[in-house]
């Protein structure tokens, strides 16, 4: 009787040396299957790794690292790669699933919300890619054949010596991979050296660059770090210092616009413009209105980080408390987060958010969705709209917003909305503006020719925003609802390397110098102004000396939609952003160290006294980001 051809497996017993060898053309595999399944054309990808063997390399390696630490385990080449092309595969699937559902790639930090993930997978229409499900079943399966036809020997005799051989083995694999994603794959400059099309478009650059090597970069990125000496218990008991009262609201419609790079940098005294022709003319005349409140808020970054200002004014959450190296405050976001939206949510306001640019930039598509915005107009509804140099006027935001105002109105609910233009976006170059050439700002001195040109560019954009400022309190003031309109700049313009144009200017700003030069750096104007209507209804004037603000008005951004809420009445209808209005008497500014108190005293190291107060700020804002 022949023996079972079961009985006979293995077929043939690889000698340790070639099961080592195999691990690397084996990776290869594995690394191409999940680049093959990610979205976009693989063929294209190839083309592109060719020209960047050391992104190839980086691409590749995790894989290899993988296969020979489950090599060691099994003693088995073929059963490490089914493990780990399975596994890649799958995470190349789900980045492909993300990608098309929602327009934002896969990364680390996905894997902490397995639970909100199913929750919105029933939400979604799922369209199952099948062939890179068949494609992922097919390689594990054929791996695991060839495994059982050829398995791998154990190199020793003695079983203890294949224990310590396996066990060392992996071990150093997989630290020797942890140390790449650590020391290699953390590397800004790296990640920044291999040329995109748009490294803003951050699916964009997954596809260019390859699922594999951005995965392991983003172990690194965006990170919420926790304060020492968290109690997650201690961050719970919070909300009960502060109870909730709802229902205190008025029903005002309140409109928030933070125009693109706004800052009262026009009105310093180099500038020579006649009397009535400043840019912003309409600005400084609003500051003595009874009905208007203005100052600076104290924004996350120079010349940059537009989104850190939204997720600060609307969130109450400061950007530079999530992580000690800086953060992208929209990348950490991934689940509905409290915010001002859903405080007027709460109370049945309708919530919108209109941006002219991309959805995808900054991953405000999803973001906003998380904020509780139950509309969202981006690009798309401004594909008619008035550009110029290819830039979405701030006066055809005007008029959607206009728009959107009549249609909220008819519907008969009150109405929140946030607005984020795009016109005065850097850079300010001389041809920013297309055929259209601006004119050089009249200067009291001569300044160097470059910076002149980029001021005039600038303003430009000032005087725009200005005219849509002058624009939306016309308008608001001809309605009979109540209106409430804030109007803030995100940060202020880089006009050159480093601080050179302000120092020319007469401005002083940048780090170290004193604690004053240090926030006037962050400084963007705002104005709080109210129609006839919401003036009348809130009673504007006692509600403004109730905020008890520093005489200038200047503030952390952060507080800025806490003070909204308080001024609509709303200041404990939550516990977050009412205890944020207290602190923001005792501490009005705050930037990583640097302030000024209650008092008007300014300080480059935190005072004794709001230690506790800042520890209990950060506590909180790790528990509502991360519990």
């Amino acid at each position: 009787m022949k023996e079972k051809f079961w009985k006979k497996l293995p077929l043939f017993r690889l000698h340790p040396f070639w099961g080592l060898l195999l691990t690397l053309p084996l990776a290869l595999l594995e690394a191409l299957l999940a680049l093959a399944i990610q979205p976009g054309s693989l063929e294209t990808l190839l083309t592109y790794l060719q020209s960047q063997p050391l992104l190839a390399f980086l691409n590749f390696l995790p894989f290899w690292l993988l296969t020979l630490g489950f090599w060691f385990l099994f003693s088995d080449p073929f059963f490490a790669a089914a493990a780990v092309g399975g596994l890649g595969g799958i995470l190349s699937l789900v980045n492909r699933t993300m990608v098309e559902k929602r327009d934002e790639p896969f990364s680390p930090k996905d894997l902490a919300l397995i639970k909100e993930a199913g929750n919105a997978m029933q939400s979604y229409d799922m369209n199952l890619h099948l062939p890179s499900i068949f494609a992922i079943l097919g390689f594990v399966l054929v791996m695991i054949l060839l495994g059982v036809l050829l398995r791998g020997k154990r190199p020793f005799s003695k079983r203890w010596g294949n224990i310590c051989f396996a066990l060392l083995g992996a071990a150093a694999s997989f630290g020797v991979l942890t140390g790449c994603i650590q020391q290699v794959y953390s590397s800004r400059e790296l990640y920044e050296s291999f040329p995109v099309e748009n490294r803003y478009y951050i699916t964009g650059v997954y596809e260019q660059l390859g699922f594999p090597y951005c995965f392991c970069y983003n172990f690194n990125t965006y990170l919420v770090e926790k304060p020492e000496g968290y109690s997650e218990g201690q961050a719970k008991s919070y909300e009960k210092e502060h109870p909730v009262k709802e229902g205190q609201g008025q029903p005002v419609n309140v409109i928030m616009v933070m125009n693109e790079a706004f800052s009262d940098v026009t009105n310093q005294e180099i500038l020579d413009f006649p009397a009535g022709e400043e840019p912003l003319r309409f600005y400084n005349s609003l500051k003595t209105s009874d009905r208007a409140i203005t100052g600076h808020i104290v924004v996350p970054n120079y010349g940059a980080g537009t989104a850190n200002t939204e997720f600060d004014v609307i969130t109450g959450m400061q950007t530079n408390m999530i992580s000690e190296s800086g953060a992208s405050a929209f990348r950490v976001l991934h689940r509905d987060t409290d915010s001002i939206f859903r405080v007027f949510l709460q109370d049945g306001y309708q919530t919108e958010f209109i941006h002219p640019g991309q959805d995808w930039f900054y991953n405000r598509q999803n973001v906003y969705r998380y904020f509780g915005a139950e509309k969202l107009l981006f690009s798309e509804a401004f594909e008619d709209a008035e550009r110029m140099g290819g830039w979405v006027m701030d006066s055809a935001v005007l008029d959607v917003m206009k728009e959107e105002f009549e249609a909220a109105m008819e519907a008969g609910k009150p109405y929140f909305n946030y607005t984020v233009t795009i016109q005065n976006h850097m850079s300010y170059s001389h041809d920013k503006y297309g055929e259209y050439r601006v004119q050089l700002v009249p200067l009291k001195r001569e300044i160097d020719a470059g910076a002149r040109t980029r001021l005039s560019v600038y303003t430009k954009g000032v005087r725009d925003a200005d005219d849509m400022l002058r624009g939306l309190t016309e308008y608001y003031e001809s309605r009979e609802e109540p209106v409430m309109l804030v109007f803030f700049g995100d940060h202020l313009p880089n006009l050159g390397d480093s601080y050179q144009f302000y120092n020319e200017i007469g401005m002083e700003v940048g780090e170290g110098k004193n604690a004053a030069a240090t926030l006037r750096t962050y400084e963007t104007p705002y104005v709080i102004w109210v129609n006839s209507t919401a003036s009348e209804l809130l009673d504007f004037p006692m509600r403004k000396a109730a905020l008890d603000l520093p005489e200038d008005g200047m503030i952390n951004a952060n507080y800025l939609g806490a003070v909204t809420l308080e001024l609509t009445g709303r200041r404990e209808e939550n516990s977050f952003f009412s205890y944020l209005n207290d602190l923001r008497r005792e501490l009005p500014v705050l930037h990583n160290g640097t302030g000024r108190t209650g008092e008007g005293e300014y300080f480059e190291e935190l005072p004794e006294e709001y230690a506790e107060e800042v520890k209990k700020m950060r506590f909180w804002e790790y528990y509502r980001l991360t519990g």
